[in-house]
């Protein structure tokens, strides 16, 4: 459930704004063979440094350190969440962060990225992979001092079933025993979601799924809280948007103040133990004043900074500062709307990808610190093989190539220059955001490019927020960028590629339909064999890479600035702050 928008992305702002919601350090060539900086050369840099601050020990004290408020309170800057902070509802990363803190899940994962326990004690497969049985911790118990029990986790998946429920997470109840007839209100409860005892649940699906168990990391609501009306689920978004956000994790919730900070206290009954910090400030940070905001020390730790030459100046100038750096498990995209006119057609899509030097861009921007992704799966997914990058079409800018395709599209050059089909004009725009220099960079390159093959492109910049309401629910636009932060498992492209989700508020944006890709993705996504999998999913990534419903543009590294007085933080690819959060000090 743990995809999200990268501005969502890390969304765009780790991947652009210097973005965000949902990469990795390397050089890549004009051919396209990058050659991607691994974890290890990381490390070694960021020995590197460690060891040039030990010998050039500076006399200035740590601004962080001296803070009004440092003993007790950790600081963390990040891009200003939507406050949407419900597991059934949150859709930015940044929302996620703060529903991760605030709310456990079933499992959680590892730095490895394997499904481990959470709330959940224990838990099995049946033979027949159709059914998975939880055993709870006993001890855990909501910050409203209610017990979290199985009634509990049963209450929260049906939500997820209930007719008016308008989030994003139907998928993590689609394959439950019981769930279509809950929704049509022929019974009174999903019959796959079982209470066994008050810490026994059991989930019984219709057919056995490898990526059943992902579903199972859904945050639990407490009933004695989130209780509502059967069809009336906008009770729980009143709540939510009356801050009422209450859970068994780490921290509880003081104030929200929007568009400027989240103050929480330490929940000192967690179920792993109290956490380290008394009180936790998410301040949210734009790219103009970011780094000014880690210098004075007002930020212990700033997420998803972009990796760019300019931002590791000022780090290395900071002595009080580290850099943190991974292979981001994500990346950034340009959506072609599959309904539109002019970009149903594959070969107009096609052209608009070779017409663009997406390499030249990476190189411009992140000078090193990204890839250019051919493939909707990170560097770091199993499923990005070697053999399937020897087989991908890499679509190195090729300005001949984009006349000839839009030529056999039927776009003619007009005497103006751009191009002209049955008297229409090859105009596009292009919605995108606000407060990103990603953006700022890519909107001349990617304009003049396109110019060069008679494509008038329209830029149309907006808040984030209002980005993602054009795109998802009101799915009104030609092209939009954003970025995608992903699982942990491949198997996720299900909900964001798959036809079932081409709904308004669905993944699938795009519009993205194809039989052949609803077949393979449901192949991989119940294909428990992990080599036939990687198979079935090289098919369905040529598959992608050649109809084009994005035009993928960069995975990049990762980088998240930290404070030299903070303890205890990794993060890593498939971890985020908000899973080690409890267990974060300082000196």
């Amino acid at each position: 459930m743990k995809k999200v928008f990268a501005l969502m992305l890390t969304m765009v702002f780790v991947l652009s704004l210097l973005l965000v919601g949902c990469g990795s350090n390397e050089t890549e060539d004009a051919s396209g063979e990058e050659n991607s900086i691994t974890t290890e050369q990381k490390e070694d840099k960021k020995e590197e440094k460690k060891e040039d601050k030990k010998e050039e020990p500076t006399e200035d004290p740590n601004p962080a350190s001296t803070r009004a408020n440092a003993a007790d309170t950790l600081v963390v800057g990040m891009p200003a969440p939507k406050g949407e902070a419900l597991p059934v509802y949150y859709s930015t990363t940044y929302d996620g962060y703060t529903c991760g803190i605030i709310f456990d899940g079933l499992l959680s994962v590892d730095e490895s990225g394997q499904f481990i326990p959470d709330v959940a004690e224990s838990y099995e497969l049946s033979e027949d992979n159709l059914t998975y049985t939880f055993k709870l911790k006993d001890n855990i118990n909501f910050t409203n001092g209610e017990p979290l029990t199985a009634n509990d986790v049963k209450f929260t998946y049906e939500i997820l079933a209930d007719p008016s429920y308008d989030g994003r997470y139907f998928s993590v109840v689609e394959f439950m025993e019981g769930v279509e007839a809950y929704k049509n209100g022929e019974a009174d409860d999903v019959t796959g979601i079982k209470v066994l005892d008050e810490y026994t649940v059991s989930f019984t699906f219709t057919e056995p799924r490898f990526d059943n168990i992902s579903n199972m990391t859904t945050q639990i609501m407490p009933e004695s809280v989130y209780a509502y009306e059967y069809g009336n689920t906008q009770q729980l978004r009143d709540q939510m948007n009356a801050y009422e956000w209450v859970g068994s994790g780490p921290y509880k919730i003081v104030h929200f103040e929007p568009t400027q900070f989240i103050e929480f206290e330490r929940n000192d009954d967690y179920h792993l133990g109290a956490p380290k910090m008394e009180k936790l400030i998410y301040k949210m940070t734009t790219v103009d004043t970011q780094m000014a905001e880690l210098e004075k020390g007002d930020l212990d730790i700033l997420l998803n900074v972009a990796p760019t030459p300019e931002n590791f100046g000022v780090v290395d100038r900071l002595d009080y500062v580290m850099p943190h750096t991974f292979p981001s498990n994500g990346y950034g995209y340009m959506g072609f709307n599959m309904r539109d006119e002019i970009l149903s057609d594959m070969k107009v899509r096609q052209a608009l990808t070779y017409a663009f030097d997406r390499r030249a861009f990476v190189q411009k921007y992140y000078d090193g610190h990204s890839i250019v992704l051919d493939v909707p799966f990170s560097e770091v997914s199993y499923a990005n093989t070697e053999s399937l990058k020897s087989k991908v079409n890499p679509y190195t800018y090729d300005k001949e190539k984009a006349v000839a395709l839009l030529e056999e599209a039927g776009w003619k050059t007009g005497d103006d220059g751009y191009r002209y089909k049955d008297g229409k004009k090859l105009e596009l725009k292009w919605l995108t955001y606000t407060d990103s220099r990603y953006v700022e960079t890519l909107i001349p390159m990617l304009t003049a490019y396109w110019k060069e093959v008679g494509v008038e492109l329209i830029a149309e910049q907006m808040e984030f927020n209002t980005l993602v309401e054009k795109v998802y629910l009101e799915r009104d636009f030609q092209l939009y960028n954003m970025a995608w932060s992903l699982t942990n498992l491949p198997t996720s492209n299900y909900t964001t590629f798959h036809s079932s989700v081409d709904v308004p508020d669905g993944n699938n944006s795009v519009g993205y339909r194809n039989a052949r890709n609803d077949e393979l993705l449901d192949m991989a996504s119940t294909e428990f064999d992990l080599d036939k999998q990687i198979e079935i999913f090289e098919e369905w990534a040529l598959l992608f890479n050649e109809e084009l419903p994005y035009i993928l543009i960069n995975n990049n590294e990762e980088l998240e600035c930290v404070n030299g007085r903070v303890e205890n933080y990794t993060t890593s690819p498939f971890v985020d702050i908000d899973m080690i959060i409890h267990d974060i000090a300082v000196k």
